[in-house]
């Protein structure tokens, strides 16, 4: 006798209870092998202000600490700090060490919409990443060499709000190895995700792309070079740019127009004071230094604090608009604390601080140095592609000439093809690198299986 199937009801509940766990468990799964949280009080410490407060206080500027320099001791104390400060540095030839680098990222705001739809609050529509390095690096400045392993420690994302959430955007921040030779730039971006970039290329060269770029350095800051890039150059808490030291425009405009060598342009005005006190037998230096250019409507103040315990290195510089009684717009600068260390002073700590966008918090780099050595010997090895230690299956796309080379540990570059403008580098994103994408598959697969085992009971009431 055939039974006729007419529990349809009753099989619905079971199907959806079937798919009820299924979910549930894939869930828990999901959480146990990639955790976020909401808890806003467990999120990274990213108040600016705590940082802040890492550093020695600068006297208040009106303070009875500080006295005024004479007009005509201005040239002489402030050419004494450019020579100390210059001093320094060339006193540095080799450096190595690691710092801790504490950073939080909000992005750029957004453009202006081209359709002139109202502009919505990038505060709102943007998430903030706080991430922890570790820095270790290899310098030799006399030669124009840098190797520098820059590795993530952790990285928590917040929103407008601070609360914590995953990553927004589920986009792999990459550990990144690099050289500076001269002016040629290698970086090898390594570690886990790190062969997800792949070029679509003419011609059948086979085996994963990794992301190591070799390029045409040029002494320019264009490839995230310093210590707010991606490249880790700590020569950079000692220069502003290539070929540029952060005390250029006290040595090359200030004193040339004080001492009558130099002329500012039409419509520009400019003033200086220099402010000098003592404070525990530590001497202090104040420079206030402000421009105004009537044909482009900007006022510019700029502030720079030297004490002798840091060997009269700058320990505070800052920006502001004069154009802005609220100073929201430009704020930029830097804190520091110095060590000597062979007679070379290097900084224990640097803030970096970026302008602010609006209202929202700024962002900033906080730099702790874990170990250094000045001015011993770095073996020649240190600054060679060995020395990055890549895969034998990499692939280095050099752009100074437009050619594909195969890394082969003994033999090094082998020249494989040459590319052009038609190459392009597609990022994808691993599947369990994105919770989203993740549960969305664990949920089709729960789905799937739980429409299967309807049909198949289904199939057998019917028999």
């Amino acid at each position: 006798m055939r039974t006729v199937y007419r529990g349809g009801r009753d099989e619905f509940r079971r199907l959806a209870s079937i798919i009820s766990i299924l979910f549930v468990s894939s869930f828990i799964l999901l959480i146990a092998f990639f955790p976020f949280t909401l808890n806003a009080e467990e999120a990274l410490d990213s108040n600016l202000d705590d940082y802040v407060a890492k550093f020695a206080p600068v006297p208040p500027i009106d303070s009875d600490v500080w006295h005024k320099v004479p007009e005509d001791e201005l040239v002489p104390k402030l050419q004494f700090l450019v020579d100390r400060l210059r001093l320094n540095y060339d006193g540095l030839e080799t450096w190595s060490g690691s710092y801790d680098v504490y950073s939080q990222r909000w992005p750029t705001a957004p453009p202006e919409n081209p359709n002139n739809e109202p502009k919505k609050d990038p505060a709102t529509i943007n998430d903030c990443v706080t991430l922890h390095h570790v820095c270790d690096f290899w310098v030799d400045k006399k030669n124009d060499k840098l190797f520098v392993d820059k590795r993530q420690i952790e990285a928590t994302y917040l929103n407008a709000s601070g609360k914590k959430i995953e990553n927004p955007s589920s986009r792999y921040i990459p550990d990144i190895t690099a050289i500076i030779s001269n002016d040629e730039l290698i970086t090898y971006e390594y570690g886990e995700g790190s062969d997800q970039i792949r070029p679509e290329l003419k011609g059948d060269l086979e085996g994963r792309i990794g992301k190591i770029c070799k390029v045409d350095f040029l002494k320019n800051a264009s490839y995230g070079i310093g210590l707010s890039g991606d490249v880790f150059d700590p020569r950079y808490f000692f220069i502003s740019r290539p070929d540029e030291y952060r005390w250029y425009e006290i040595s090359d405009s200030i004193i040339p127009r004080l001492s009558g060598k130099k002329k500012l342009p039409a419509k520009v005005k400019a003033s200086t004071t220099l402010l000098e006190g003592k404070i525990d037998d530590v001497e202090w230096f104040y420079l206030i230094y402000e421009v105004e250019n009537e044909i482009v409507h900007q006022g510019l103040r700029k502030e720079y604090v030297f004490n002798s315990e840091s060997g009269y290195n700058l320990v505070s510089f800052h920006v502001f608009d004069m154009n802005n009684p609220d100073n929201l717009g430009l704020n930029a600068g830097h804190l520091a604390n110095y060590v000597k260390i062979d007679d070379v002073y290097v900084p224990d700590q640097w803030l970096e601080v970026s302008s602010s966008i609006e209202e929202r918090p700024r962002n900033f780099r906080y730099f702790k140095l874990n170990d250094c050595e000045m001015n011993k010997s770095i073996p020649k090895e240190r600054f060679t592609i060995d020395s990055l230690e890549l895969d034998d299956d990499v692939v280095v796309m050099n752009q100074k000439d437009s050619t594909l080379y195969e890394y082969e540990p003994d033999k090094g570059l082998v020249p494989h093809a040459e590319f052009g403008s038609d190459v392009r580098i597609v990022p994808t994103t691993p599947l369990w690198r994105s919770p989203l994408r993740l549960t969305a598959f664990v949920v089709g697969v729960a789905l799937i299986i739980g429409g299967l085992a309807f049909k198949i009971r289904k199939k057998r009431y019917a028999e």
